[in-house]
């Protein structure tokens, strides 16, 4: 029989996997009953997603449909909205970006105290090509809502070291390239 506490916290456990993402260490008061009780702080994704280029996103300003708007973000990291014209948003978090642009209504004295909401429509392709002797060498795409993925997650995606790898001989190269 399972002691009673370890079934609190398994279920305390529970209810923040399936609310939201939980960080530990250092965390600000807690604000919901559930971050009291666990010491834990759910956060949501918008606050740890950061916009890139090819993100395609949905704009809009509580009670100003015209100011509705899905753009793609291009490859300047900017993106084109009614009244603002171009506005910079790449590499900042959802949170973020929604506080830039309410900030760049207030600064064109457009709106007075703008409620600005953004979503993501849909996420940019992440790839990583793998190669050398995994089951399956080529490109793996990274899953929409990971942040991030370890070396152990992409070489099982391409179907793990082959029969003559060398499994602890991995070697991992990075090259980034911007267009």
């Amino acid at each position: 029989m399972v002691p009673r506490r370890e079934v609190h916290l398994l279920i305390r456990v529970l209810i923040l996997l399936s609310t939201g993402i939980v960080v530990l260490g250092q965390t600000p008061p807690p604000s919901t009953p559930v971050e009291e009780a666990t010491g834990l702080r759910i956060v949501q994704l918008g606050e740890l997603y950061q916009l890139t280029i090819r993100d395609n996103i949905s704009v809009s300003v509580y009670g100003e449909p015209d100011v509705t708007a899905e753009r793609r973000i291009d490859a300047r990291g900017k993106v084109n909205l009614p009244l603002i014209g171009s506005v910079e948003i790449e590499g900042l978090t959802v949170v973020k970006a929604e506080e830039s642009l309410r900030k760049r209504f207030i600064e064109l004295e457009i709106f007075i105290d703008p409620q600005v909401s953004i979503s993501v429509v849909d996420y940019a392709p992440k790839e990583i090509s793998v190669l050398g002797q995994v089951a399956n060498p080529g490109k793996q795409i990274f899953p929409e809502e990971k942040l991030e993925m370890s070396i152990v997650d992409v070489i099982t995606a391409a179907g793990g070291v082959s029969r003559i790898g060398k499994g602890e001989g991995v070697r991992v190269t990075l090259s980034l390239i911007h267009i």
